[in-house]
This record gives C-alpha cells, sequence and structure tokens, in this order.
C-alpha cells in the first residue's frame, strides 16, 4: 500500500511536467501558477512525500520500483525546468529547489 500510495504522489508532478510543456503557462487547474512554478511547486511536494515515505519500504521489492519511479519522474521534472528557463543546476533536485523555488 504505501508504494501505491508514493507512487501516487508523482501524479500532479507528471500532470504539471505536462502542463508545461503543452504551454500553459496560467489555468486554474494549477492554482494560476505558470507551468514552470507547478512544476517547482509538486516536486518540492513529491521529493519531500518521497523522503519522509520511502523508509517505510525498507527491505522490500516496492522500494525498487518506487526508486525507479522516483527517478524518472524528477528526470523528466529537470529536463522540463531547464527548457522553461535559462538556469541548469544539474541533475539534483535538491539545487533546482534551492535556487528556483520560492515557497
Amino acid at each position: 500500500m504505501t508504494g501505491e500510495f508514493i507512487s501516487h504522489q508523482a501524479v500532479p508532478l507528471r500532470q504539471a511536467i505536462k502542463s508545461a510543456a503543452e504551454a500553459a503557462p496560467y489555468s486554474k487547474s494549477n492554482d494560476g501558477l505558470s507551468g514552470r512554478d507547478q512544476v517547482l511547486y509538486n516536486l518540492n511536494w513529491y521529493i519531500s512525500f518521497y523522503d519522509n515515505h520511502s523508509n517505510q519500504l525498507a527491505g522490500s521489492a516496492v522500494l525498487g520500483f518506487v526508486k525507479t519511479e522516483r527517478e524518472y519522474v524528477v528526470r523528466d521534472a529537470i529536463a522540463c525546468l531547464r527548457k522553461t528557463g535559462t538556469n541548469d543546476y544539474g541533475d539534483d533536485p535538491y539545487a533546482w529547489l534551492k535556487n528556483e523555488y520560492t515557497h
């Protein structure tokens, strides 16, 4: 159950990435944030949720699947941020959040 729930938390981030890629800068569906801001917001949420809940899967085969999903969704979010901005903070999502995300 925990693995599925962690996986479910990636859904808003995937939607924000898709929205930003489709150049829908503002909409009610993403609380009036730009596509880029929504990606940052959801990346922060997902990373925080993952960090705080994946430890419950230690020793479980499900952890491997959840880690792989995290790698892919974070990679896609960073690719989107690179495409929609001028800065590059590498592949570390924490560096992107530290430098780009405003709470």
